[in-house]
C-alpha cells in the first residue's frame, strides 16, 4: 500500500502566495516561559504562512549570550498539542494562522 498525498488548496495557495514583494505572513516576536535563566532572555521570530498554513521559527544571534542563533523550526505543519484530534476523521489538529495571537502561550 502506498499512501497518497493530501491535495493542497490551490485556491486558497494562489489567493494567499507572495504577490511581488508583498507577502501574506504573520509575525510575531516570541519568548520562552521557562525557569531557566540562561533561556529567559532567548528571542524567536515566529512566521505564519497563510498561504500553507506552514510555521517557521527563527532565533536571531545575540552576541554575548553563548547560544548560537538560526533556524529553530524549518517551514513546516505544526501539530497542535492542545487540541484532540478529529472525532470524524480521526486526523490530528495542526496549528492554523487563528491559533496565533498577541499575547497568547503556544505548547
Amino acid at each position: 500500500l502506498v499512501p497518497k498525498v493530501p491535495k493542497t488548496d490551490f485556491i486558497k495557495f494562489y489567493e494567499k502566495d507572495r504577490q511581488g514583494l508583498d507577502g501574506h505572513e504573520l509575525r510575531f516576536l516570541a519568548r520562552l516561559e521557562t525557569k531557566m535563566p540562561i533561556d529567559k532572555d532567548r528571542r524567536f521570530i515566529v512566521i505564519v504562512y497563510l498561504s500553507d498554513d506552514t510555521v517557521s521559527v527563527f532565533e536571531p544571534p545575540q552576541r554575548n549570550s553563548g547560544v548560537i542563533g538560526g533556524t529553530y523550526l524549518s517551514r513546516c505543519r505544526v501539530v497542535n498539542a492542545d487540541a484532540d484530534r478529529d472525532p470524524v476523521t480521526g486526523h490530528t489538529q495542526f496549528y492554523l494562522p487563528e491559533d496565533f495571537a498577541v499575547g497568547r502561550a503556544l505548547q
